[in-house]
């Protein structure tokens, strides 16, 4: 897990990486599930793709698409700095390398410092 969480970490500036801290709990209402804005340079209009269980969707009725540009916003609203969200998943990735958690998912040092 260590390790995934440093690729997150790692990625290139041209991948945001927002997290969205539990104090938050769901700025939307509810969880919305992964969906991807597309924006084309051509003619083509823009495009929500969401994924549900089961299934993909592509929206690209204008109301839709500008359905899910507000819940981005409202999402955005409420996720750290792509600095502290990085900061914040490379400090859980040292956790993950010397420590364990139990079924209450409190952190324990599994040697403790003498």
């Amino acid at each position: 897990m260590a390790n995934q969480l440093r690729a997150v970490a790692d990625l290139p500036g041209n991948v945001a990486v927002h997290v969205i801290p539990l104090r938050s709990h769901y700025p939307l209402g509810s969880n919305i599930g992964p969906f991807v804005l597309l924006d084309f340079d051509t003619a083509e209009p823009s495009t929500v793709y969401a994924e549900a269980y089961g299934s993909a969707l592509y929206y690209e009725e204008s109301e839709i698409v500008q359905r899910y540009r507000d819940a981005y916003s409202s999402l955005e609203h409420v996720a750290l700095s792509q600095a502290d969200s990085k900061m914040l998943i490379r400090k859980i990735a040292r956790e993950y390398d010397g420590e364990w958690r139990p079924n209450g998912g409190e952190v324990v040092q599994k040697h403790p410092q003498r």
